[in-house]
């Protein structure tokens, strides 16, 4: 059974093509495999791969044999660019409350 990590990948590949060529995980991805990817991506986790692996269920060899396959790079990739744009649209909200603290203060 796909754990919480596994469906927020499924979902983040099937909802954000990026324009990247892959826009939905392929077929042959098992669920510890997209687990896998989506710990990869994630920019801020720092722990090193044998860490990520175990957390999995899968030793480190087969970390170095998934990453091999075909799809895996642009399913890397796109999961890291939604890490990148949910991280850029938190800062721009965040911004916009600031700028809008600050006109609200100038007009009272």
């Amino acid at each position: 059974m796909p754990d919480e990590t596994c469906s927020n990948a499924i979902k983040m590949m099937r909802n954000l093509g990026a324009g990247i060529s892959v826009k939905r995980p392929p077929k042959w991805f098992k669920p510890k495999q997209l687990q896998l990817m989506a710990l990869l991506a994630d920019p801020a986790d720092r722990r090193p791969l044998a860490e990520k692996a175990k957390q999995v269920g899968v030793s480190r060899r087969t970390v170095f044999n998934w990453r091999r396959m075909p799809g895996w790079t642009e399913g890397q990739l796109l999961l890291w660019t939604t890490h990148f744009e949910r991280r850029r649209r938190a800062e721009r909200q965040q911004a916009h409350a600031e700028l809008a603290r600050v006109i609200a203060g100038y007009y009272k």
